[in-house]
């Protein structure tokens, strides 16, 4: 939210196109774009081969006809002393906290007021702050949550994000360790794609090179990895290599799996229970992915597709949504037991209801849609009316949206 796109659900295939576009022609490679700017992914992402079924065309319902005079909380994003609260996609279990960033609205320009780490209550609106960001321009790159322990990367590099570091907070002691930093090469942060910690259930997963990766160097890819640790005991497994963009749902985790760029890039998306070993490999290649109990859900951007059970792979794929025009993408899927949401260029957000199996529209005056989903939590911005966000980019200012949460817990099982 706030004019970045989510970052904790992305995963897939993005990391091998990206990095076969880098090593190839020699261009940027960032964890994400830039904050001002929300980037489509890149249209070249390869298509889904395997042929998936899409459910029967039930017409899509408003929100209040699908679910009635359910609760919604309003929050204001704008904190007052010219600061903005940019939510950074991740709520805690109890669905009560939004973790985000308090930040100077100015950012863009900002050389001396810190960031800071900060938990918004969805219900009392109060604010805990947790941590001030390293430097003036630092920016949380993605963030996760379970119950004991909070896991952010934050970097200020513009518009790489080489130099990035990834911390662990535990809840019960308010102790803060840094989990990972980027490697270094003659002095200065070596190039290469990471993917943000995720945390579930006392453990937690991230990516990361190990040296630089080299353009035109294949072999370099070698050195990127995922990683997982015990945070109860400290200890680190790395479970692939030549590898990345890694995301958990305890016990599930998956990575996007590298086998090669030569004439063409070329890989899988892994899925591993890591309490009994069974893996599954999904041939697909995703832009996004989302992971939910023995459940995935994923976007090849003009397509969002779930799989109920992991356990069938591909073979259990089945299309919910798909943009109605070339323009349109639909991008940075996100999921969680009842609900599928995913950011399309939509003046009207649409989710699909797994228990409902069909579309709700989320009603906003104004805008894009730009739903999440996580936990028991959907939430979705307001956007300022259309003159005000004229004034705040004219005077070089973040937008303070308004969000709207529900506890997806109180949905109807069928509509009122």
């Amino acid at each position: 939210m706030g004019g970045r796109p989510p970052t904790h659900a992305a995963l897939g295939l993005l990391l091998l196109c990206l990095v076969a576009q880098w090593l190839l022609a020699g261009c940027s490679l960032t964890a994400q774009p830039p904050r001002a700017n929300r980037t489509p992914t890149a249209t070249s992402l390869p298509r889904f081969a395997t042929a998936t079924a899409t459910p029967a065309p039930l017409p899509a319902l408003s929100l209040r006809s699908a679910w009635g005079d359910v609760a919604i909380s309003r929050l204001p994003t704008d904190l007052g002393d010219n600061r903005v609260f940019v939510f950074e996609n991740t709520v805690t279990l109890d669905g009560q906290w939004l973790v985000g960033v308090s930040e100077p609205r100015d950012f863009l320009s900002n050389t001396t007021r810190l960031s800071y780490l900060t938990l918004y209550n969805i219900h009392t609106q109060q604010m805990m702050r947790l941590r001030a960001l390293l430097h003036p321009q630092s920016q949380v790159i993605g963030a996760s949550i379970d119950d004991h322990w909070l896991a952010w990367s934050e970097a200020a590099d513009q518009p790489s994000f080489f130099d990035w570091t990834m911390f662990v907070l535990n809840r019960d002691t308010g102790q803060v360790s840094e989990l990972a930093r980027a490697p270094r090469a003659n002095g200065q942060p070596a190039p290469g794609p990471s993917t943000p910690p995720v945390v579930d259930q006392g453990h937690v997963i991230w990516s990361q090179p190990l040296a630089p990766i080299t353009p035109g160097d294949d072999a370099s890819l070698n050195n990127i990895v995922v990683r997982l640790e015990d945070l109860a005991t400290g200890k680190i497994t790395t479970l692939a290599t030549r590898a990345g963009e890694s995301v958990l749902a305890w016990p599930w985790a998956a990575w996007g799996q590298i086998t090669t760029i030569t004439n063409g890039a070329a890989g899988h998306v892994t899925v591993r229970n890591l309490v009994t070993g069974r893996e599954v490999q999904l041939q697909q290649q995703p832009a996004t992915i989302a992971l939910n109990g023995g459940s995935v859900a994923y976007d090849d951007l003009t397509s969002v597709y779930l799989i109920d059970d992991l356990t069938r792979g591909d073979a259990g794929a089945v299309r919910v949504a798909t943009a109605a025009n070339e323009g349109e993408h639909l991008e940075f899927v996100t999921l969680n037991d009842r609900l599928v949401t995913w950011v399309q260029q939509s003046a009207q957000p649409p989710v699909w209801d797994r228990r409902l199996q069909r579309m709700v529209i989320l009603p906003i005056a104004s805008g894009l849609s730009d739903g999440w989903v996580g936990g028991r939590t959907l939430l979705w911005p307001q956007a300022e009316p259309q003159g005000q966000q004229d004034q705040d980019e004219r005077n070089g200012l973040i937008p303070t949206p308004t969000l709207n949460v529900i506890d997806t817990t109180t949905l109807p099982s069928t509509p009122p």
